[in-house]
Formats: structure tokens, C-alpha cells, sequence
């Protein structure tokens, strides 16, 4: 019975059953001798009872099949050297209702308590009575309680009792974790319902916010795009009007210059002084279009600076956007992350779903896969018929090509000889290999006659040594059946022994004479192997002659003589080594016998030496029985 003490009950009982052991006599002082000493017992008790030589113990426990979870008390009791005042002593748990400061002195205090007991079954300490007392009784005077085994049951009945209790407060307790657990997984479910509640809208308002400021910014980019476009347009037109303006400036240079060497001439022309007049008009109306164009420019230039702060406005509210955006993604990713979490807290019912479902989507997966499996071997099938009816065609066009089938089977004859040199390669390997096999059976020969010649050197010398036992015997059964008639006893206990040991010797006398037999037997077995494996030889000489003179004779024949050829030499090389396995085998067996005979032989002289040991105690015994007759009779303190 594979009893084992748990680790709970050995924390809280280990110093005593030490303290026991070294100073009572307890038969363990460790967590392992004590379960090899609670699997001594037989049965399915709870109480294990042992007797030393001062003192009794008696441990009983809390058992579940094979694991003692709880020692409920050990009883110990004096068997010798009784005292009046100190007999014994119950040790058990201590009393949740009375407790005593005094005990701690004890081992295994403040947890357990020693109680002790005197001789006649009186207990002074043990505060809780097992029985109640009735109305008429409760001033009656206390019986005493007489006896050792009633005491016991009595502090053990309260020990078990304190058991229960605290067993059913420690249920009351784990049933209120349990509610409690209950309680807060379902303050988890609920939480994390809100989460997830939260964590979607939270989600639809960020798809929101994308989706407004994936619009803004397209706006955004679609005015950018049409003020830059405004803005390269009105740069063209600004860049034709400073082309015009350079053009008139270089114009108005050349009219001074013309006007400095007008200035040098002579004032007597005048249609070049009206020429010089209207030159001087177009000048002055150029100078007032360059100032227009100059004002327009100018106007140009604001707008264009208001539509760059426009701009650069607008790219601060992108900013901002985008840093808006950002900061809600990550909160987003936070309120996901605790999500998260709340789901793994709280996730062993959502996994176990999941798991499900996967497990349905995986069998799903099979029907679909075993359906597809379905169609697919029907395909093949298909494909298979339609193999095998272009197979057949192929056969019937098969049948028409016989001549091309011949010339293939000549160039299989001329493969069929190249085989079978191949073979005669074959044969000298296994030849070979047959010389070798021969080799360590002659081996195994000399080991097994050398064997045989030691063992018959060993049957020759137990012969000799038991025809002097024999010798011995006979000797010694003649001087005590001379002793039993001079004394007219019954036959005695040394007769009897010496019928015992005659009875072995006549056993192994048997022993030999069946092991010369088997011996004898494995020779005339082994020169039969022998003469078989020289039989085989000649055999295979033999018809290696008869296949070279077939080859010499039948050289250029058709394939079906090598084919004959080549069956014959493999069914002989199949019957040579399934010889060849018999025969090692045969020699190994061989081989183990030898073995057992030497074991046996070993015993035989192990049974010899002990029979030498007996007869050496009985002719003791003899002598010393005849010392005391004489003494008896010869001595001076005989009277007639």
C-alpha cells in the first residue's frame, strides 16, 4: 500500500514525531521513514497501532485513499515501569476554547498539547468532557474514568470535533471568497462592458474627427491651390509689367540722350523742335503709365502678402489640427490599452468563447476541407478511370509492337548474364561468409568442449564430495539411531534434519546425473550440426560443379535457363542462411546452458556448504546431548 503523509500535516507534526524518536523509541524521525512505516500496515483504517519495548503508540488520522492529510492525535503509553503519577500522554491539538498558557514548554506548542494520562486512565488536564450532564446529575459526584482506551477515544472525540469546526469555518470562508470573486468578476464584466461601450463611441468619435479634419485639409489643400494659382498669375502679370516699364525706361534714357544733343543743336528747326515736343508728351504720358503700373504693383504686392498670412494661418490651424488629432489617437490608444487589459483580467469566459468558436470555425474548416477532400479524390478517381481506359489502349497498341518486345528481351538475356556473374560474385561473398561462420562454430566447439571438460572436472568433484556427505551421513544417522535406541526416544529434531539434508543430497544427485544427460545430449546434438554443415558444403560444392558445367555446356542459351539458374541460387543462398542462423543459434543456446550449468553448479555448492554447516550444528547438538546423559547419569548429583 502506497501510503504518503501530506506536507501540511508533516509541517505541523514533524518536531514531535522527532522528539518521539529520540526520546521514546518511535520508529521515524523523518517524512520518509514515516511513510515507509505507515506502509507497513494493511487495510483501509485511520488508526495505526505499534508495541515497542517501553512503550505503545497508537496515531490516529485523517485518511483519503492513500494520503494521510491530518494526524489527529498519537497516543503514548508506558509499558513498563509504570508510574502512578505519569503513565502516558495523548497529544493532539490544542483547545480553541480553553487555552493554556502553561503548555508552551511542550513540543509542538502552541498548535498542539500534550495530556497527560496516569496509569489508571485519569486525566487531570483535559479541560472538555465528551459527555453532558443531566439535571439530576449535575451535583453528583465525578466517576472516574478507569480506563486508558476510553480516555483516548474521549480527548480524540473532542479533537475531531475541533477538526470539523474548523474545517466547516474554513468552508465558510472560502465559500465567502468565492462570493466575493464572484462579486468583483462580475463588477469586472460589467466595467469592462462600459469600457468597451466607451472605447466604441470613443471610436466613433475619432472616425468622426477624421473624416472633419480629412475634410478641412482638403479644403485647406484646394485653397492653397487656387491662391498659388492666383499668385503665379499675378506674378506673369507682374513680370510682363516690369518688362514694359524697363522697356519704357530704356526708351526714356535714349530720349534724354536726345534731348542733350537736341540741346547742343541749333533751336532753328522747328519741325524738330515739334518733333522734340511730342517726343516730350509720349515721355511724360510713359512717366504717368509707370507710376499707374508702379501703384498697381504696389496694390499686387499687399495682396499678395495678405494671401501669404492667409496662408501661414492656415498652416497654424493645420498644426493645431494635426496635434489635436494626435493627442485624441493617443488617448484612444490608452483607453484600447485598458481596455485590453480589463478584457485579459476578466477574459477566462471570453477566451473559453473564443476557443469555442474557434473550435467550431476549425470543424467548419474540416467539413469544408473533407468536402473539398471529397471532390478532389472524385476527381481522381475520374482521372484514375480515364488512366486506366488510355491504359488499356495502351495495351492494345502494346500487343502490335511484339517485335520491338524482343529485342528488348534480348537485351534482357544479356542483362540476365551479367546477373549472374553478378551472382557468382554473390556466392563466393557468402562462401565467405560461410568460412567465417564455420570459423567461430569450430570456436564455439573448443569453447563448449573446454566447458564440458570443466563442468565434468566440477559434476566429478560434487560427486566425490557427496558420496563423502553420503559417507558422513550414514556415519552420523547409524551413532543417533544407536543414540534414540540407548535412550528409547522418539525420533528427534537432528533425525529429522538429517532426513532433510539426505533427501537434498539425493536431489542433487538427480541434478547431476540430468545434467550429464543434457550435456551428453548437446554433444551428439552439436557432432549432428557438425556432420549437417559438412553435408551443406558438399552440397553447395556440388551444385556450384553442376552450375559451371551447365554454363560451360549451355553457354548461349535462352533466358529461361538463367532464369532457372538464378531461382536455384537463391533459394540456396536463403537455405544457407537460414542454416547458418539455426546453427548460431543453437551455439548460443548451447552456450547459455553452459551458463545455467555453471549457475547450478554454484548452487549445488552453496546447498553442499550449508548441508556441511547443518550436519556440523547436529553433530554438535549430539555431543552436547550426550554430555548432559552422561552428566546426568555419571554426575554426583545423581540418586537412584
Amino acid at each position: 500500500m502506497n501510503l504518503r503523509v501530506s506536507d501540511e500535516c508533516w509541517a505541523r507534526w514533524g518536531a514531535v514525531i522527532r522528539h518521539l524518536a529520540n526520546e521514546y523509541s518511535f520508529p521515524a524521525a523523518t517524512k520518509s521513514e514515516l511513510n515507509m512505516f505507515l506502509r507497513l500496515y494493511r487495510g483501509g483504517g485511520s488508526t495505526f497501532r505499534d508495541k515497542r519495548e517501553r512503550w505503545r503508540f497508537v496515531i490516529d488520522t485523517i485518511r483519503r485513499d492513500n494520503v494521510i492529510h491530518s494526524i489527529v492525535a498519537i497516543t503514548l503509553t508506558s509499558e513498563s515501569k509504570q508510574n502512578p503519577r505519569y503513565n502516558g500522554a495523548v497529544i493532539t491539538r490544542a483547545c480553541d476554547v480553553h487555552p493554556n498558557p502553561g503548555g508552551d514548554e511542550f513540543v509542538g506548542a502552541p498548535d498542539l498539547q500534550w495530556v497527560v494520562v496516569t496509569s489508571g486512565g485519569e486525566s487531570y488536564q483535559h479541560c472538555c468532557g465528551k459527555e453532558c450532564n443531566s439535571l439530576e446529575r449535575c451535583h453528583a459526584a465525578r466517576t472516574p474514568r478507569n480506563n486508558w482506551e476510553m480516555t483516548r477515544l474521549c480527548i480524540i472525540q473532542k479533537a475531531y470535533e475541533q477538526e470539523v469546526i474548523a474545517l466547516r469555518d474554513h468552508i465558510e470562508t472560502l465559500s465567502a471568497q468565492v462570493e466575493e470573486k464572484n462579486a468583483s468578476r462580475k463588477k469586472w464584466k460589467e466595467s469592462s462592458r462600459k469600457w468597451r461601450d466607451q472605447n466604441s463611441r470613443l471610436n466613433e468619435t475619432v472616425s468622426t474627427v477624421t473624416q472633419e479634419l480629412a475634410m478641412a485639409n482638403n479644403e485647406f489643400h484646394a485653397t492653397i491651390d487656387s491662391m498659388t494659382k492666383d499668385l503665379r498669375r499675378v506674378k506673369g502679370g507682374n513680370a510682363s509689367l516690369r518688362d514694359r516699364v524697363q522697356a519704357l525706361e530704356r526708351e526714356n534714357k535714349s530720349l534724354r540722350t536726345q534731348e542733350a544733343i537736341n540741346a547742343t543743336q541749333k533751336m532753328g528747326r522747328v519741325q524738330q523742335c515739334m518733333d522734340d515736343n511730342s517726343n516730350y508728351l509720349a515721355n511724360r504720358q510713359a512717366k504717368e503709365e509707370n507710376t499707374a503700373l508702379k501703384e498697381q504693383n504696389k496694390i499686387l504686392e499687399r495682396k499678395i502678402q495678405d494671401m501669404e498670412r492667409k496662408s501661414s494661418g492656415l498652416l497654424g490651424e493645420k498644426v493645431r489640427l494635426q496635434a489635436q488629432l494626435d493627442n485624441m489617437s493617443m488617448e484612444a490608444n490608452a483607453l484600447v490599452q485598458e481596455t485590453k487589459v480589463m478584457g485579459e483580467n476578466c477574459g477566462d469566459a471570453d477566451t473559453r468563447i473564443k476557443e469555442l468558436s474557434d473550435d467550431v470555425k476549425k470543424l467548419n474548416d474540416d467539413m469544408e476541407i473533407a468536402e473539398l477532400n471529397n471532390a478532389i479524390s472524385k476527381n481522381n478517381m475520374q482521372v484514375q478511370i480515364n488512366r486506366l481506359a488510355g491504359a488499356n489502349t495502351k495495351l492494345e497498341s502494346e500487343k502490335k509492337g511484339l517485335d520491338t518486345c524482343l529485342a528488348k528481351l534480348e537485351a534482357k538475356n544479356r542483362d540476365l548474364t551479367a546477373q549472374e556473374k553478378r551472382d557468382a560474385a554473390t556466392i563466393s561473398k557468402l562462401e565467405a561468409t560461410a568460412r567465417l561462420n564455420d570459423d567461430r562454430a569450430k570456436q564455439l566447439e573448443a569453447t563448449l568442449n573446454k566447458t564440458r571438460r570443466e563442468s565434468e572436472g566440477k559434476a566429478r568433484q560434487h560427486a566425490e564430495q557427496v558420496a563423502r556427505l553420503e559417507r558422513a551421513i550414514r556415519e552420523r544417522d547409524d551413532s543417533a539411531r544407536r543414540l534414540c535406541d540407548q535412550t528409547h526416544h522418539p525420533q528427534t529434531l537432528p533425525a529429522r534434519e538429517l532426513e532433510r539434508q539426505r533427501a537434498i543430497s539425493r536431489e542433487a544427485h538427480e541434478r547431476a546425473a540430468d545434467l550429464r544427460s543434457k550435456l551428453d545430449a548437446a554433444e551428439l546434438l552439436m557432432e549432428a550440426k557438425a556432420a549437417e554443415m559438412v553435408a551443406l558444403e558438399r552440397k553447395c560444392a556440388a551444385a556450384e560443379a553442376r552450375a559451371r558445367a551447365a554454363e560451360e555446356k549451355n553457354g548461349g542459351k535462352a533466358a529461361a535457363s538463367a532464369a532457372s539458374r538464378e531461382e536455384e541460387t537463391q533459394a540456396r543462398l536463403r537455405e544457407l542462411e537460414r542454416r547458418c542462423a539455426e546453427k548460431t543459434a543453437a551455439a548460443f543456446e548451447w552456450q547459455a546452458k553452459c551458463e545455467d550449468r555453471n549457475t547450478y553448479t554454484l548452487s549445488l555448492e552453496k546447498d553442499v556448504e550449508e548441508m556441511r554447516g547443518v550436519m556440523e550444528g547436529v553433530l554438535g547438538r549430539v555431543s552436547v546431548h550426550q554430555g548432559r546423559k552422561r552428566r546426568r547419569t555419571e554426575g554426583p548429583d545423581f540418586k537412584v
